[in-house]
C-alpha cells in the first residue's frame, strides 16, 4: 500500500524513465558483455593459433630428426632453427593471460622446448664426433697396402713353418679388419664383441710371430700390425659414438614427443576454455535476453496501467461533470501528473458548485424582490382604487 503510494507521487516521466531505463541498462549489459565475450574469444583464437604454430615447427624439427640421423647434414640445422623458433613463439606467450592450469602447461611446453633444443645440440656433437671418426677410418681403409703385405709375403724365410705363420698372420690381420669394416657398417655389440675376440687371438699370435723373425721382415710386420691397431681402435670409438648418437637422437626424440604432448595438452585446455566460453556466452546472453523481454513487457504493462487508469479515471469526473453531477469530492491519490489533473478537476468541480450555489442565491433573492414589488404593486392599485372610490362619492354628494 505504501509502495503503491510512494510510486503514485512520482511524476510519469520518471517513472517512464526508470522502466525504459532499466530495458537500456539490460541492453547495455548484454552489449557490454557481448564486446567482453568476443574479446576472449580473439585472446582464445590467438593462444590457440601460437599453440599451432609451435606444434608446425616442432613438427618440423621432427621430420628433419629423421632426416638428420639417416645423414642428411643440412637437416641438423634446420631441426635446430625449427626448435629455435618454436622457442621464440612460445616466450611470446608471456604476453597473454593464461589460466593458472594453462599457464603450468605453457612452462612445461617452454622446459621441453629447451630440453629439445640441447638434445639437438648433443645429437650434433655426436654427429659430428662420429662423421670425424667415419672420415679417419675412411682415410685408413683407402690407404695403400700392398707394399707391406708384399714385402711379406716375398719375405725370405729360412724355415717352412715360420714362412706359413707369416701367412697365417697376413689372413688374421686381414679378419681383423674386415671385422673393423663389419663394425664401421653395423656397429652392434655382436660385430663388437667379433672385432675384440679376433683382434685379442690375432695380436697374441703377432707378438709370438715377431719375437721369432729377423729385423727386416719385423718392421713391415710391425707397420701392418701398427696400422691395424689404429684401425681396430678407430673403429671402437666410431662404436661408442655411433652409441652415443643413438642415445642423443633417442633424446631428441623423447624431447620432440614430450613437447608434442604438452601443445596438446595445452591446446585439449585452451579448446575446453573456448567450449565454455561458447556455451556460458549463449546462455548469459539468453538470460539477458529472456530477462529484457520479461522486464519489457512488465515495464510496458505497468506504464500503459500507470497511464490509463488515471485516464480513464479523470475521464469518467469530466463526463460527470459535463453531466451536472457537482455533489462527489474529488480527490487525488497521487501527486504525479494525473494526480495534479485530478486536483484540479477538483477544484473546478468546486468551484463550480460554490457558483451554482450564488446564482441560486441570487435567484432566490431577486424573486422575493419582484414578489416584494409585486405585492408592493397590487398594495398602491389596492389604494389607488380606494381613493378613486372615494372621490366618486364625494362627487356625487350635493352641495
Amino acid at each position: 500500500m505504501l509502495f503503491n503510494q510512494w510510486l503514485s507521487n512520482i511524476k510519469i516521466s520518471r517513472k517512464l524513465s526508470a522502466g525504459f531505463g532499466g530495458v537500456l541498462f539490460l541492453v547495455a549489459i548484454a552489449t557490454i558483455l557481448s564486446v567482453l565475450r568476443f574479446k576472449e574469444i580473439r585472446d582464445v583464437y590467438i593462444k590457440t593459433n601460437l599453440m599451432y604454430n609451435i606444434n608446425i615447427e616442432v613438427f618440423q624439427a621432427k621430420i628433419n630428426r629423421l632426416k638428420y640421423f639417416y645423414g642428411d647434414e643440412k637437416s641438423g640445422q634446420m631441426m635446430s632453427d625449427y626448435v629455435s623458433h618454436a622457442s621464440e613463439l612460445a616466450a611470446s606467450a608471456d604476453e597473454l593471460l593464461w589460466a593458472p592450469g594453462e599457464l603450468t602447461v605453457i612452462n612445461k611446453v617452454v622446459d621441453n622446448l629447451k630440453s629439445f633444443q640441447s638434445s639437438i645440440s648433443e645429437m650434433q656433437k655426436a654427429t659430428a664426433d662420429m662423421r670425424t671418426l667415419r672420415d679417419e677410418l675412411d682415410k685408413l681403409v683407402t690407404e695403400d697396402l700392398t707394399t707391406r703385405y708384399t714385402a711379406l709375403v716375398r719375405a725370405s724365410v729360412a724355415e717352412t713353418a715360420l714362412s706359413t705363420q707369416i701367412y697365417e698372420q697376413l689372413f688374421a690381420i686381414s679378419t681383423v679388419r674386415d671385422a673393423a669394416r663389419v663394425v664401421r657398417y653395423n656397429p652392434t655389440i655382436a660385430s663388437r664383441n667379433g672385432l675384440e675376440s679376433r683382434f685379442n687371438s690375432t695380436q697374441n699370435s703377432v707378438q709370438s710371430l715377431i719375437e721369432q723373425l729377423p729385423e727386416e721382415i719385423i718392421t713391415p710386420l710391425q707397420s701392418l700390425w701398427d696400422n691395424t691397431v689404429k684401425y681396430h681402435d678407430l673403429s671402437l670409438r666410431y662404436f661408442t659414438a655411433a652409441g652415443a648418437l643413438i642415445v642423443a637422437e633417442d633424446k631428441v626424440k623423447t624431447s620432440g614427443d614430450l613437447s608434442s604432448a604438452s601443445l596438446r595438452e595445452i591446446i585439449a585446455l585452451v579448446k575446453a576454455h573456448n567450449d565454455e566460453l561458447a556455451f556460458s556466452s549463449g546462455t548469459i546472453a539468453a538470460v539477458i535476453g529472456i530477462l529484457a523481454i520479461l522486464i519489457g513487457i512488465i515495464v510496458s504493462w505497468w506504464a500503459i496501467c500507470q497511464i490509463t487508469r488515471p485516464i480513464a479515471r479523470n475521464l469518467a469526473l469530466a463526463e460527470r461533470i459535463a453531466g451536472g453531477d457537482l455533489s462527489s469530492k474529488i480527490t487525488a491519490s497521487g501527486r504525479d501528473e494525473f494526480g495534479q489533473l485530478t486536483t484540479a478537476m477538483g477544484r473546478m468541480n468546486d468551484t463550480l458548485r460554490s457558483m451554482i450555489h450564488e446564482v441560486r442565491n441570487s435567484v432566490s433573492q431577486v424573486s422575493r424582490a419582484a414578489t416584494e414589488i409585486a405585492e408592493g404593486n397590487s398594495d398602491l392599485s389596492s389604494r389607488t382604487e380606494q381613493q378613486a372610490a372615494m372621490l366618486t362619492d364625494n362627487g356625487r354628494q350635493p352641495c
